[in-house]
């Protein structure tokens, strides 16, 4: 069931699976609007508390910088912690710089109260997941 729609981001809360699917898109996005993104997808956290989380970001063009990294470690990861999240997979984009930048936002969480693992395969990180 889709639980959140922009231009930029669909959230589907797979219920039987206790599951996420982020699905980000290749519209242009500024720090503005992936704060608003993410304080949607913080607010769905709350109240569906899912266990796994699909990431794709295969689309995505978006360089997240330093201060937004720290930003999505303090106000989202904190979070999903908080309300259980226990695996996420993290689909990147080909591109080198935005892909990076994906990488270390989540290498932001020392905590490893997340299990995280990054794929180039939609299948292969729902199988994980699934595990």
């Amino acid at each position: 069931m889709i639980i959140h729609k922009s231009n930029y981001l669909t959230i589907d809360f797979i219920v039987e699976k206790e599951m996420f699917v982020l699905d980000w898109t290749n519209a242009t996005l500024t720090e503005e609007l992936y704060k608003i993104e993410f304080l949607a997808y913080a607010k769905m956290l709350e109240t569906y508390k899912p266990r796994k989380v699909l990431i794709d970001a295969s689309k995505s063009v978006f360089i997240i910088s330093n201060h937004l990294q720290e930003w999505v470690n303090k106000n989202i990861i904190s979070v999903a912690i908080k309300n259980g999240l226990k695996k996420t997979a993290i689909l990147l984009t080909e591109e080198f710089v935005s892909r990076l930048s994906i990488e270390l936002a989540f290498e932001e969480d020392k905590t490893q109260l997340i299990q995280r693992r990054y794929f180039d395969n939609r299948a292969q990180a729902l199988n994980w997941l699934d595990e």
